[in-house]
């Protein structure tokens, strides 16, 4: 897959966890390019995600998650899985208003 792109598809948490456990059940059909700006998922749609990207056979190489509710706890677990792979991600585009935690 090249990219997905769920923007503004009112996603919640729970549909994160589905749409991320389809990706880490097959880490290695993960798209190089995901979009899921513009939703309604919060930390813990993020810690579901940093499961997915802290894997090192995941493909995904950029990812925007801007215009959802998130804390700096769901940043940093991005964060921290991006940080933990062999091949680092190109880009993360997150929320620049969710800092104050």
């Amino acid at each position: 897959l090249g990219s997905i792109a769920l923007t503004g598809c009112y996603l919640d948490n729970e549909a994160v966890k589905v749409f991320a456990s389809s990706f880490k059940d097959n880490p290695k059909m993960t798209p190089k390019k995901i979009s899921l700006a513009c939703n309604y998922f919060s930390d813990i749609g993020y810690y579901f995600l940093s499961e997915v990207i802290g894997n090192d056979e995941c493909k995904l190489e950029e990812i925007s998650l801007i215009g959802n509710d998130c804390g700096l706890t769901g940043i940093r677990s991005i964060v921290s899985a991006a940080a933990g792979r062999e091949i680092p991600l190109k880009k993360i585009e997150y929320p620049t208003d969710c800092m104050a935690d």
